[in-house]
C-alpha cells in the first residue's frame, strides 16, 4: 500500500497522526446517508452474501446490490462477508469512503 492510499484510508478511520513539527486530525465523521453498492464476481452478481458497517447488516439481492444505512453508530469499515468458494483481499473500504458512492466487492471464485 502506497503512502497516500493509507493516509486517505487513516483519514476514513479517524485517527490522528502526529510526529515532530507535524500533526494531522485525521478524523471523519460518518454522516447518516444510505449506501447502495453490489457484490460480484466477475461479470456475475452475488446474491445473500451479507454487508456490515459493524452496525448493521444487509444481504445483497439477486442482482447483488445491497443498501446499508450509516450513520455516526457506523464503524469504520464497511466490508463483506466473503461466501464460501471465493475470495478477494479487498474485502472492506473505509465507510466514510463508501458514503456518496457506489462501492463494489470484486470476489473471486476458488477453486
Amino acid at each position: 500500500m502506497d503512502r497516500r492510499t493509507f493516509l486517505q484510508q487513516a483519514t476514513a478511520l479517524g485517527l490522528t497522526v502526529a510526529t515532530p513539527g507535524w500533526r494531522r486530525v485525521l478524523a471523519v465523521p460518518i454522516p447518516s446517508a444510505e449506501i447502495s453498492g453490489h457484490v460480484v464476481a466477475g461479470k456475475q452478481p452475488l446474491s445473500s452474501v451479507r454487508v456490515s458497517d459493524g452496525f448493521r447488516v444487509a444481504r445483497t439481492d439477486a442482482a447483488g446490490r445491497f443498501q446499508i444505512k450509516a450513520g455516526p453508530q457506523s464503524g469504520p469499515f464497511l466490508f463483506v462477508t466473503i461466501p464460501q468458494g471465493y475470495w478477494t483481499d479487498r474485502f472492506f473500504i473505509p465507510t466514510a469512503m463508501a458514503v456518496g458512492h457506489s462501492p463494489v466487492f470484486w470476489l473471486s471464485k476458488t477453486g
